[in-house]
């Protein structure tokens, strides 16, 4: 059987599977949970992921509910040692990249987004300076390599542009203030999957916060 993901693509760490989906170009079967609806509340959904959020992977035994999980499991069920190498030092420097992005910098962009939903108005004047803050951090592991983790695309990368793109069209990276991270994020923007699979939740997220900011 197929790998099943449900997936929104609204939800940062869904595009970041939904990326590395397309870099394998693996067969996986696609149910939609939309969020918005609040269908991941859903009595089914929560039997299926007690934690209510999207991604969740299903393959053969194996449920999966966070989304670093999935890449470095489908990295190595489907045998990618390029973007999740067997070597011990790059391997737990990946990883640790994963934890910055499911740990700190997701949680901070979901902080900003929870917030436009919550209130209906978008104001970033309390979220700035950890924003920020973040990528001073990003730009800090880019400072003797080209990317995340190495000087080759991980699935650090995917998980990390993920969450910047988000926050990036409310709290723009500059290009003055961090260069290379600048510099990073237009050569993922460049991958010939990146409209289709990341872009293009972005634009669904913010048509639905212009409509519940009345904008």
């Amino acid at each position: 059987m197929r790998p099943i993901l449900f997936y929104d693509r609204i939800s940062p760490p869904v595009r970041s599977v939904l990326l590395l989906i397309r870099e394998l170009n693996l067969n996986v079967e696609k149910r939609y949970v939309n969020l918005l609806k609040r269908e991941n509340h859903r009595e089914d959904f929560i039997k299926l992921n007690p934690l209510h959020t999207v991604p969740v992977l299903q393959d053969e035994q194996c449920t999966l509910t966070d989304s670093q999980a999935i890449l470095m499991y489908l990295c190595d069920r489907y045998g990618s040692t390029s973007l999740f190498p067997k070597d011990p030092s790059l391997r737990y420097r990946i990883i640790n990249r994963l934890f910055f992005n499911g740990c700190l910098f997701f949680r901070r962009d979901s902080d900003m987004m929870s917030e436009f939903f919550r209130y209906g108005v978008v104001d970033v004047s309390d979220h700035r300076l950890k924003i920020e803050q973040s990528y001073s951090h990003l730009e800090s592991f880019l400072s003797d390599q080209k990317f995340m983790a190495s000087d080759q695309m991980t699935i650090a990368d995917l998980s990390i542009v993920s969450t910047l793109s988000t926050v990036d069209a409310y709290i723009p990276v500059e290009e003055t203030t961090w260069p290379r991270t600048f510099d990073w994020f237009n050569r993922m923007k460049a991958l010939p999957y990146y409209i289709e699979e990341n872009q293009a939740g972005i634009d669904e997220l913010q048509e639905a916060i212009r409509k519940r900011c009345g904008n």
